[in-house]
C-alpha cells in the first residue's frame, strides 16, 4: 500500500515542500529498487493529497510496473483516497 504523507507535511504549504524532498530523494544515485519504490509512494501520496490526479495515477502506474504491489492494491488505495476525499470535501 502507498505510504500515507507524513502528518509533518499535512496542508497544501507543507505538501511543496515534502515534494521537494521527494525530488531531492529520486535524483540519490545508487538507489536501490526498494528505495526507488518507496519514493514512488510517497509522491503518489503527495499527488493524490495535493489534488494532481495525474501525476498519482503516473505514480501508482510505476508502483505497478515495479513488481512490488499488484494492481489491485493501488486500485484499493486510490479508492480509498476518493473515499476519503469525498468525505472529508477536500477540494
Amino acid at each position: 500500500m502507498p505510504l500515507g504523507v507524513p502528518a509533518a507535511y499535512e496542508g497544501s504549504d507543507k505538501l511543496a515542500e515534502a515534494n521537494a524532498q521527494v525530488h531531492e530523494a529520486d535524483n540519490a544515485k545508487n538507489k536501490t529498487a526498494y528505495e526507488s519504490f518507496v519514493i514512488e509512494q510517497v509522491r503518489g501520496s503527495i499527488a493524490q493529497a495535493s489534488g494532481a490526479y495525474a501525476a498519482a495515477a503516473k505514480s501508482y502506474e510505476a508502483q505497478i510496473a515495479s513488481g512490488r504491489v499488484s494492481g489491485a492494491e493501488v486500485r484499493l488505495s486510490e479508492t480509498r483516497a476518493r473515499r476519503h476525499k469525498r468525505t472529508n470535501g477536500f477540494n
